[in-house]
């Protein structure tokens, strides 16, 4: 008996990307969105895959940066907390051109949020479809 990994359904995170602004040093608030809350308890997860796929403006050659804001319970002030955010990676931009890069982020919490920094030298596209970023839960099931 062995154990075979299996990825969940492709979920779309829920966050305002179109047009985010480049962060430029500046504060927290600007160049960055949070998506809303995924509940993951119902799910016996081993961790997620995050594939992201974006398309800047001209000047967007930087990066983009993701991160997991993690809550135990579920409390909003849990995801405020810099303790509370995991990196899960970088996107490297390449102006109009679409990027795709996948993640694998390991022992998520059952609640997290997708926490988005733009520091990419330009906006993301006007475009929300242009702008997307996907989880997919992974699971270890024994065959």
């Amino acid at each position: 008996m062995g154990l075979n990994t299996t990825f969940g359904t492709a979920t779309e995170y829920s966050f305002t990307s179109a047009s985010l602004a480049d962060n430029a040093g500046a504060s927290p608030a600007t160049g960055d969105a949070v998506s809303t809350a995924v509940d993951l308890s119902a799910t016996d997860h081993i961790g997620i895959e995050i594939t992201a796929k974006l398309i800047g403006t001209s000047g967007s050659t930087d990066t983009v940066d993701l991160y997991i804001l993690e809550s135990g319970d579920g409390a909003d002030s849990d995801y405020a907390t810099e303790d509370n955010r995991r990196f899960a990676g970088s996107v490297k931009m390449n102006g109009t051109t679409e990027v795709i890069k996948r993640f694998v982020v390991g022992n998520v919490s059952d609640r997290h949020k997708l926490y988005v920094i733009n520091e990419s030298g330009g906006a993301l596209s006007s475009t929300e479809a242009e702008c997307q970023v996907f989880y997919r839960v992974i699971s270890m099931e024994s065959n």
